[in-house]
Protein backbone atom coordinates (compact mmCIF):
# COMPACT_ATOMS: atom_id res chain seq x y z
CA UNK A 1 0.00 0.00 0.00
CA UNK A 2 2.81 2.30 1.14
CA UNK A 3 4.36 1.46 -2.32
CA UNK A 4 0.83 2.38 -3.99
CA UNK A 5 0.76 5.63 -2.65
CA UNK A 6 4.57 6.60 -3.41
CA UNK A 7 3.74 5.84 -7.08
CA UNK A 8 0.29 8.03 -7.22
CA UNK A 9 2.69 10.61 -5.26
CA UNK A 10 5.35 10.30 -7.95
CA UNK A 11 2.94 10.82 -10.61
CA UNK A 12 1.24 13.99 -8.55
CA UNK A 13 -1.85 12.20 -8.20
CA UNK A 14 -3.62 13.20 -5.19
CA UNK A 15 -4.14 10.17 -3.05
CA UNK A 16 -7.71 8.62 -1.93
CA UNK A 17 -9.01 8.90 1.20
CA UNK A 18 -10.34 6.36 2.80
CA UNK A 19 -12.06 5.68 6.40
CA UNK A 20 -11.21 2.33 7.84
CA UNK A 21 -12.94 0.82 11.08
CA UNK A 22 -12.83 -2.04 12.92
CA UNK A 23 -15.13 -5.40 12.32
CA UNK A 24 -18.48 -5.84 14.62
CA UNK A 25 -21.66 -7.06 14.50
CA UNK A 26 -24.03 -4.15 14.76
CA UNK A 27 -27.25 -3.58 12.54
CA UNK A 28 -27.83 -1.82 9.54
CA UNK A 29 -30.85 0.17 8.66
CA UNK A 30 -31.88 1.20 5.60
CA UNK A 31 -34.44 3.70 4.65
CA UNK A 32 -35.66 3.25 1.28
CA UNK A 33 -38.88 5.98 -0.07
CA UNK A 34 -40.61 4.77 -3.01
CA UNK A 35 -44.09 5.78 -4.31
CA UNK A 36 -46.41 3.36 -5.03
CA UNK A 37 -50.25 1.60 -3.79
CA UNK A 38 -50.80 -0.44 -0.82
CA UNK A 39 -52.70 -3.07 -1.15
CA UNK A 40 -54.51 -5.17 1.08
CA UNK A 41 -54.15 -9.56 1.14
CA UNK A 42 -58.12 -9.73 1.79
CA UNK A 43 -60.74 -7.03 0.90
CA UNK A 44 -63.37 -7.58 2.45
CA UNK A 45 -67.07 -5.79 1.20
CA UNK A 46 -69.14 -4.86 4.32
CA UNK A 47 -73.24 -3.64 3.70
CA UNK A 48 -75.71 -3.06 6.29
CA UNK A 49 -78.43 -4.78 6.82
CA UNK A 50 -80.65 -1.56 6.93
CA UNK A 51 -80.27 1.49 4.40
CA UNK A 52 -80.25 5.00 5.54
CA UNK A 53 -77.74 8.03 6.33
CA UNK A 54 -74.45 7.47 7.46
CA UNK A 55 -74.16 9.91 10.48
CA UNK A 56 -70.63 8.31 11.97
CA UNK A 57 -67.50 6.36 10.79
CA UNK A 58 -65.70 5.92 14.27
CA UNK A 59 -63.18 3.93 12.45
CA UNK A 60 -60.14 5.78 10.48
CA UNK A 61 -58.43 3.97 7.56
CA UNK A 62 -56.10 1.61 8.00
CA UNK A 63 -56.84 1.37 11.30
CA UNK A 64 -57.26 -2.44 12.90
CA UNK A 65 -60.73 -3.65 13.72
CA UNK A 66 -61.80 -6.57 15.23
CA UNK A 67 -65.42 -8.47 14.90
CA UNK A 68 -67.57 -6.73 16.84
CA UNK A 69 -66.06 -3.30 16.80
CA UNK A 70 -68.23 -0.52 15.13
CA UNK A 71 -67.60 0.71 11.78
CA UNK A 72 -70.56 2.86 10.87
CA UNK A 73 -73.47 4.13 12.55
CA UNK A 74 -76.34 4.69 10.47
CA UNK A 75 -79.15 7.55 11.02
CA UNK A 76 -81.90 5.73 12.74
CA UNK A 77 -84.91 7.23 11.48
CA UNK A 78 -85.59 4.26 8.13
CA UNK A 79 -84.92 1.99 10.58
CA UNK A 80 -87.00 3.04 13.57
CA UNK A 81 -89.97 3.72 10.83
CA UNK A 82 -89.39 -0.06 9.33
CA UNK A 83 -89.73 -1.20 13.00
CA UNK A 84 -92.76 0.60 13.68
CA UNK A 85 -94.37 -0.36 10.51
CA UNK A 86 -93.69 -4.03 11.73
CA UNK A 87 -95.00 -3.40 14.69
CA UNK A 88 -98.33 -2.29 13.11
CA UNK A 89 -98.44 -4.89 10.94
CA UNK A 90 -98.51 -7.26 13.75
CA UNK A 91 -100.84 -5.74 15.28
CA UNK A 92 -103.11 -5.94 12.94
CA UNK A 93 -102.95 -9.27 12.52
CA UNK A 94 -103.31 -10.40 15.75
CA UNK A 95 -106.56 -8.28 15.74
CA UNK A 96 -107.61 -9.58 12.45
CA UNK A 97 -106.88 -13.11 14.51
CA UNK A 98 -108.75 -12.60 17.31
CA UNK A 99 -111.77 -11.59 14.73
CA UNK A 100 -111.36 -14.72 12.74
CA UNK A 101 -111.30 -16.90 16.14
CA UNK A 102 -114.91 -15.12 17.15
CA UNK A 103 -116.47 -15.88 13.68
CA UNK A 104 -114.98 -20.03 13.73
CA UNK A 105 -116.74 -20.20 17.59
CA UNK A 106 -119.62 -18.34 16.28
CA UNK A 107 -119.87 -20.45 12.97
CA UNK A 108 -119.29 -23.43 15.13
CA UNK A 109 -121.97 -22.83 17.48
CA UNK A 110 -124.45 -22.36 14.43
CA UNK A 111 -123.35 -26.01 13.04
CA UNK A 112 -123.82 -27.47 16.21
CA UNK A 113 -127.42 -26.21 16.80
CA UNK A 114 -128.19 -26.97 12.59
CA UNK A 115 -126.65 -30.13 13.25
CA UNK A 116 -129.57 -30.82 16.04
CA UNK A 117 -132.15 -28.89 14.16
CA UNK A 118 -131.04 -31.45 11.14
CA UNK A 119 -131.89 -34.79 13.70
CA UNK A 120 -134.97 -33.33 14.50
CA UNK A 121 -135.55 -32.91 10.83
CA UNK A 122 -136.66 -29.70 11.39
CA UNK A 123 -134.07 -27.64 8.16
CA UNK A 124 -132.84 -29.72 4.88
CA UNK A 125 -129.58 -31.29 4.32
CA UNK A 126 -128.94 -28.64 1.98
CA UNK A 127 -129.19 -25.97 4.95
CA UNK A 128 -127.38 -28.45 7.28
CA UNK A 129 -124.46 -28.93 4.84
CA UNK A 130 -123.89 -25.02 4.62
CA UNK A 131 -123.50 -24.71 8.00
CA UNK A 132 -121.01 -26.87 8.26
CA UNK A 133 -119.04 -25.68 5.03
CA UNK A 134 -119.40 -22.44 6.67
CA UNK A 135 -117.95 -23.52 10.28
CA UNK A 136 -114.93 -25.19 8.39
CA UNK A 137 -114.10 -22.17 5.84
CA UNK A 138 -114.31 -19.88 9.48
CA UNK A 139 -112.07 -22.38 10.73
CA UNK A 140 -109.51 -22.25 8.01
CA UNK A 141 -109.94 -18.79 7.88
CA UNK A 142 -108.77 -18.38 11.73
CA UNK A 143 -105.90 -20.83 10.72
CA UNK A 144 -104.61 -18.67 8.15
CA UNK A 145 -104.59 -15.70 10.58
CA UNK A 146 -102.20 -17.53 12.87
CA UNK A 147 -99.69 -18.00 9.72
CA UNK A 148 -99.79 -14.18 9.03
CA UNK A 149 -98.92 -13.50 12.90
CA UNK A 150 -96.15 -15.97 12.29
CA UNK A 151 -95.14 -13.96 9.18
CA UNK A 152 -95.68 -10.22 11.08
CA UNK A 153 -93.63 -11.29 13.99
CA UNK A 154 -90.72 -12.64 11.30
CA UNK A 155 -91.31 -9.15 9.19
CA UNK A 156 -90.57 -7.82 12.82
CA UNK A 157 -87.79 -9.44 14.50
CA UNK A 158 -86.26 -8.72 10.49
CA UNK A 159 -86.93 -5.28 10.59
CA UNK A 160 -85.39 -5.04 14.76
Amino acid sequence: MALTAIILWQRGEKPVMITAEKAAIRDITQRVTATGRVRPEVEVKISPEVAGEIVELPEKVGQTVKKGDLLVKIKPDNYLARVKQAEAALSAAEADSLQRKAQMLNDQLDERRAQSLFEKRLISDAEFKAAQTKSQVSAASYQASLHNIDVSRSSLDQAR
